[in-house]
């Protein structure tokens, strides 16, 4: 299989492998698409587990908030502060489990409008973030998990570089959103591991700068839901920058 047909069995989508030529080849092809089908069943069992769990948890983390409202202050206020991270930690596995899977219908949408949309929202909530105007870039897509998709890598800028800086350009029917930061930049050995559910490009638990580890494979299940894709670069002044890639 090449590039496309790999992603998109990465997204859950079972690619037909053709079984003709000599009999070796053909006993490969079989054995590849029995294969195939293995892993899609158990990727699909494992969403479905991990669904399931954070879902459940919520009510018990709901019972223990309740007995928490009757600890001192100081005790009460810590341990709010903890289960506030769980909530944040079950929303965002169970939005993992969602995002380019549940078939939501695309249309035709300005995806700088959205951006404009999206970042106008979050400074005036008091994020640290801005937007240079691009030209106009239509594309066809979710809205919602869009704005989950930059909404999350702006998040990741602010926590991990102070501030996010987004712009875009149009060229050979793609359309390329760059989102920046100030930070350190990325390890760029490590950057295919990144994109991998539950690991941190922060080692730290710290509730600040620690993150759920599962924002960048939420952007890329997103992107490849839209046929597009996500790198992550280093920007030659310093700090990190990611490119998301999507069909114009």
């Amino acid at each position: 299989m090449g590039a496309g047909p790999a992603t998109r069995v990465r997204l859950g989508a079972r690619q037909p492998i053709p079984q003709k030529g000599p009999r070796e080849v053909h006993e490969l092809a079989r054995a590849l698409d029995s294969m195939q089908e293995r892993i899609l069943h158990e990727a699909e069992n494992r969403s479905a587990m991990l669904g399931a769990i954070a879902h459940d948890l919520g009510t018990p983390l709901s019972r223990i908030a309740f007995w928490v409202e009757q600890l001192p202050d100081d005790s009460r206020l810590r341990a709010e502060a903890d289960i506030e991270e769980m909530r944040a930690m079950l929303k965002a596995a169970l939005s993992f489990t969602r995002d380019g899977r549940d078939g939501a219908p695309h249309e035709k949408l300005d995806l700088g409008s959205l951006i404009e949309s999206l970042v106008d929202d979050l400074a005036t909530a008091g994020k640290p973030v801005s937007v240079e105007a691009g030209p106009r870039a239509v594309v066809r897509g979710n809205s919602a998990a869009l704005r989950r998709l930059f909404a999350n890598l702006i998040e990741n800028a602010v926590r991990y570089g102070e501030r996010a800086r987004l712009r875009w350009s149009l060229g050979e029917g793609k359309v390329d959103v760059l989102v920046e930061d100030d930070g350190r930049g990325f390890d760029l050995a490590r950057a295919e591991a990144l994109f991998a559910p539950f690991v941190r490009g922060e080692t730290s638990r710290n509730r600040e700068t620690g993150g759920t580890g599962l924002g960048l494979a939420i952007v890329r299940s997103i992107a490849e839901a839209h046929g597009g894709e996500v790198s992550l670069e280093n920007r030659p002044d310093g700090g990190g920058r990611v490119r998301v890639r999507l069909p114009a």
